[in-house]
This record gives structure tokens, sequence and C-alpha cells, in this order.
């Protein structure tokens, strides 16, 4: 399954919260402090030139990149 990050305001998490059930409340408190103290860096991956030229003229509409934008989103 593949995992999408949809942003949420604070007022949605805490409506959220609040429509558990009391007695889950500290297990709930701690995986927010066990998830608040894990290290969340950025990792970069990395892939050969040859990988990336494969890449080239995948879409290539002109030279205009507001024009092309505007074709390849309409």
């Amino acid at each position: 399954m593949e995992k999408v990050m949809v942003p949420v305001s604070k007022a949605d998490i805490l409506q959220a919260i609040s429509k558990f059930p009391k007695k889950d409340y500290e297990s709930l408190l701690r995986e927010i402090e066990k998830f608040a103290r894990t290290d969340r860096k950025v990792t970069a991956n990395f892939v050969e030139a040859q990988e990336l030229n494969m890449l080239s003229g995948l879409i290539s509409i002109g030279g205009d990149s507001l024009e092309d934008t505007e074709r390849v989103y309409d």
C-alpha cells in the first residue's frame, strides 16, 4: 500500500482525538510523544546519470515552459 501525505489542520486532528475513547488517551499520547522524538531526516536517493538520460525528451512539447506546463495540465 502506498503512503500518501495529506495536509491536515491542527483543529481537525484535535477533533479526531476528541472522538477517541478516554481509556485510549494515554496510549495515544505515548504514540504522539514517540513520533515527536523520532529523527525525521530527509534522505536523498541517487541514480546513475544514464538513468536520467532516459528521461530526456519524455515530455517534449516546445520551448516555452509556461505554455508546455499548460499543455501538460490541460
